[in-house]
């Protein structure tokens, strides 16, 4: 189910989006238009010919505000631009939910992992060897670099180059 803030949020969207479209609107080829009890919310667009309608055509809408009503965008507060913040009360506690859980689960993945070694003979002295392989491996791969290196560096020295 939505909570309230959730819902104010959809609207706001929606608001947003029908008021992109009546920035389109291109009033001189219609020859009626009602935009009254919409709940659309904000400052009227400027630059376009929305200006020059009737104020009654906005009835309804107690957020809007701007030419060519009497309500001051000055004072008020658009609400279609969220603030940035504006959930970060309602969202604390998933926040700390979401973090005891994700150290529960690492928690338990580390000494599940750890209590598996410690009581798995077998697979303990497997997982070192593993490990010693890999690190021996590791080293002689570096080695032959080097070594190759050192062997360019003589090379380029008889020749002259360095």
């Amino acid at each position: 189910m939505h909570s309230k803030e959730h819902w104010k949020h959809d609207i706001t969207i929606f608001s947003r989006l029908l008021r992109k479209r009546v920035e389109r609107v291109d009033p001189s080829k219609h020859h009626y238009l009602d935009m009254s009890n919409n709940n659309l919310s904000g400052r009227i667009p400027t630059g376009s010919q929305l200006q020059t309608l009737e104020p009654s055509i906005y009835v309804g809408n107690t957020d809007l505000c701007g030419a060519p009503l009497s309500k001051n965008c000055s004072m008020h507060e658009d609400p279609t631009l969220m603030p940035k913040n504006i959930y970060k009360a309602h969202d604390e506690p998933n926040k700390v939910w979401f973090y005891l859980d994700l150290t529960c689960g690492f928690a338990t993945g580390f000494w599940g992992f750890i209590m598996v070694l410690v009581f798995k003979k077998e697979w303990r002295h497997k997982l070192f060897m593993f490990a010693e392989d890999t690190v021996d491996n590791i080293y002689v791969v570096v080695m032959i670099r080097v070594n190759k290196m050192k062997r360019e560096e003589v090379a380029y020295r008889k020749s002259g180059i360095i």
